[in-house]
């Protein structure tokens, strides 16, 4: 299976509570801008599923605007502070096709890649809006290999 590790693009400074945070301009651009760039470049996206927070769900929309007839999936299995284990026990329980999408948050995105491609206390630092490709052969600690990386900063597939 083909999974993309998604952050959330840049968003606004904490000004009453986090669940209601938006993508700033600059991180609704650079969200866009980078998945115009994966499209264009033949990533394919099946499927997408965000954390309830605004700012996930949002570049989730950012995202789905590339690819026509998908639908945003919610769950608080993304949510930053969920238990990796949870979010490996639910990827089991998904089919297994190519292109799924998670968009989260720090911590959760960076333990998550960690653990899937070299085990429990690797960590896998993501800036706002990077997007991580893996190949899974099974959701479980070393589980996966990490394919490529692209962040707004780099603009290139590492």
């Amino acid at each position: 299976m083909k999974l993309l590790v998604v952050r959330h693009g840049e968003a606004e400074p904490m000004v009453c509570d986090d669940a209601s945070r938006s993508l700033t301009d600059r991180g609704k651009a650079q969200v866009s801008e980078l998945w115009y760039q994966l499209h264009d470049k033949g990533v394919q996206v099946s499927r997408i599923v965000a954390s309830p927070f605004l700012r996930t769900q949002q570049t989730a929309g950012l995202i789905v605007e590339h690819y026509a007839g998908l639908a945003i999936e919610t769950s608080g299995v993304l949510l930053s502070e969920a238990d990796p284990q949870a979010v490996l026990d639910w990827l089991q329980q998904q089919p297994q096709e190519d292109g799924l999408v998670l968009v989260s948050h720090m911590p959760l995105v960076g333990i998550l890649v960690g653990l899937l491609t070299e085990g429990a206390s690797a960590r896998l630092p993501f800036v706002p809006g990077m997007v991580a490709c893996l190949d899974i052969d099974v959701a479980a600690v070393n589980g996966g290999r990490l394919r490529w990386s692209i962040s707004p900063e780099t603009g290139v597939v590492k």
